[in-house]
């Protein structure tokens, strides 16, 4: 049976997020408890490029083409993407940016691990131990992955920490991952464009603060790796074309390996 998404009506929060798609390797049984990957921008994880509007649609991650590539290698892997709600901004925030707002990323965070994790645990058979879970995001959705990380180290052991907004709310984050301590066994797997920003400066404060936050995540602590990605913009296509290496990534650190990212 070719790999096939299967539309779960979830009870999320206060039912302002729009339900899941899931996606399961061919021949799929709840009885292998494999690994599973929580995706931000759902809505963008598993189009197909006929699918996508000729217009005001950011593109794809071309998700299921990637795990599927994988699991014809044997690393078999169930991936689930959350789409985001009304205000991403707000959702995919900690704390509020003095010229945009947001800051409910709390509330984002507590209804994933409380409430659709438990669910997707018990209907699908997937891991319920850090080490077989990943959270990845891009762009805000890459700063709540790691916040997710940060705060929920039993629950999320692999973070996938793509095109992170450095920018948001004065750099926070910076300040945040050199107050705390992350355990030894937590992974986070960073990278960035060296071309995201509009103009060559900014592409190059985007690469220094994500090469910041990547030593900082170090000296807490964690392991982490940084993939600086060659002619990379802020865009679903990079994001796309790195995703095979951050799923490979988590699968080895999934399986006792040591993970290893792209050369930074």
């Amino acid at each position: 049976m070719p790999p096939h998404f299967v539309p779960e009506l979830l009870p999320l929060g206060d039912g302002n997020f729009p339900a899941p798609l899931i996606w399961t390797p061919p021949d799929f049984q709840p009885s292998e408890r494999l690994p599973v990957a929580y995706m931000l921008d759902g809505q963008n994880v598993f189009l197909r490029d006929e699918d996508i509007p000729e217009r005001g649609w950011p593109g794809s991650w071309k998700a299921a083409q990637a795990a599927s590539a994988l699991a014809s290698q044997g690393k078999r892997m169930v991936l689930v993407a959350v789409p985001h709600g009304p205000d991403r901004i707000a959702e995919y925030t900690m704390q509020p940016d003095p010229e945009h707002g947001g800051g409910d990323g709390a509330a984002t965070l507590a209804c994933l691990t409380h409430t659709l994790k438990p669910l997707i645990d018990s209907r699908y058979g997937t891991r319920t131990d850090a080490a077989g879970t990943a959270f990845i995001g891009s762009s805000l959705g890459g700063l709540l992955a790691l916040y997710g990380g940060m705060q929920q180290p039993e629950t999320f052991g692999f973070l996938g920490v793509l095109s992170p907004s450095m920018w948001w709310a004065d750099r926070a984050v910076l300040r945040d991952v050199a107050a705390i301590s992350l355990p030894l066994d937590q992974h986070y797997a960073v990278s960035t464009g060296d071309q995201e920003g509009r103009a060559q400066e900014g592409s190059a404060e985007q690469v220094a603060e994500t090469r910041a936050l990547h030593a900082a995540l170090v000296q807490a602590g964690a392991q982490a790796t940084l993939s600086i990605l060659p002619g990379g913009i802020h865009h679903e296509k990079t994001w796309a074309a790195h995703l095979p290496a951050v799923l490979d990534e988590f699968w080895t650190y999934a399986n006792g390996g040591e993970a290893k990212g792209e050369e930074a």
